[in-house]
């Protein structure tokens, strides 16, 4: 059963050349879909990359976590420190507005107020 997440993963302390290492490893590891967003920042020797896709085959995202990182470990042959935010979006929290009858009759009064 496949999962839709998007994810953001952020790296510190990159020159500009392991920033395109690590662009590498998001974009084959992860193969996300869709749009995402990569940027390095030379002053705070920063990636960070976001993107959307499906983990599938039953990966966790403890998982997908483990699998990210160990591949930055490893196509940069040093440890860094790897932040992965994981967004579950099939099921957001979503709040639902209506307004009633009562609501109109108000806005209609104050409307009509205002038009005087």
């Amino acid at each position: 059963m496949s999962r839709y997440y998007q994810m953001n993963i952020a790296v510190d302390d990159v020159s500009k050349k392991e920033h395109t290492t690590c662009l590498g490893v998001c974009i084959e590891e992860w193969g996300c879909d869709g749009e995402r967003v990569d940027m390095w920042r030379e002053d705070f020797q920063y990636f960070s990359f976001t993107g959307n896709g499906s983990l599938s085959g039953g990966e966790s995202e403890e998982e997908f976590t483990d699998r990210i990182t160990h591949a930055m470990w490893k196509a940069l042959g040093r440890f860094i420190s790897v932040r992965i935010e994981a967004t579950y979006l099939e099921d957001l929290p979503c709040e639902s507005y209506e307004l009633d009858k009562s609501d109109y009759e108000l806005w209609l009064a104050t409307k009509e107020e205002g038009e005087k």
